[in-house]
């Protein structure tokens, strides 16, 4: 039987071993994905009109973008930027944040959604030639978003206000350089990206650092010198 101290050190190296061996990747938290505003006054309307009465339109534009994690991933918070194109009285009352599956490049079929009560924490981003641009974020923690890698999806984001204040999908840059609007049930592709950021889990592999491998070494090497105790010792008592 081992010397209590060699048992103990033989678990503690295997332990090391394990973590490094066993668990090549780990989760790692933080943005997933980024197209920032890009500073101009462009922005693609996307309303679900909540006058009440005839007048009122529903859900009558869509602005929507894709995009792709290099890993897979889930989004458990997203942030965008927005314009009043028409500005008024009226207020977001909620936010429905969607995302969709690619469709021969064209939002697809519908995966999940989140309604988001209140304005979302708007707050003012930038202000261009008098015009405001506004940051809204949500937490989706609670029905995230389990993104594969490499893979086209679809994110559409919609305010529920009453149409005498109109708002829309502020511009961004980092992206293929095009989105698309479905506009009184018409869809058309817009020369844009929007701007958004998606943070989460990430499940990359991750490459341990220069360190950690010394240690690694540093422990397989030893459990390597415990073997050799081991058999010395066991020679010694045969002979």
């Amino acid at each position: 039987m081992k010397p209590f101290f060699l048992q103990k050190t033989s678990v503690w190296l295997l332990a090391i071993a394990g973590g490094f061996l066993g668990h090549p990747g780990g989760a790692v938290a933080g943005l997933l994905y980024s197209q920032p505003w890009d500073g101009s006054n462009t922005a693609y309307l996307s309303q679900n009109d909540t006058t009440t009465g005839s007048s009122g339109l529903g859900n009558f534009a869509t602005a929507y973008d894709n995009f792709r994690l290099a890993s897979p991933g889930v989004v458990n918070s997203v942030t965008w930027a927005g314009q009043y194109l028409t500005p008024g009285s009226d207020v977001i009352s909620a936010f429905t944040l969607s995302f969709y599956n690619d469709s021969a490049g064209l939002p697809g079929g519908l995966i999940s959604s989140d309604v988001i009560s209140g304005n979302a924490g708007e707050s003012i981003l930038g202000v261009n030639a008098g015009i405001t641009t506004y940051s809204y974020s949500a937490d989706i923690s609670g029905n995230p978003f389990s993104s594969a890698a490499a893979t086209p999806y679809w994110l559409s984001i919609v305010p529920d206000l009453a149409n005498t204040t109109q708002w829309g999908w502020s511009a961004g840059t980092g992206g293929d350089g095009s989105s698309y609007q479905i506009f009184f049930g018409a869809g058309n592709s817009q020369p844009n990206d929007l701007a958004f950021a998606l943070s989460g889990t990430s499940r990359a592999t991750a490459t341990p650092e220069p360190g950690s491998l010394t240690l690694l070494g540093l422990g397989l090497a030893s459990m390597g010198m415990l073997g050799w105790i081991k058999k010395r010792k066991t020679n010694n008592v045969a002979a």
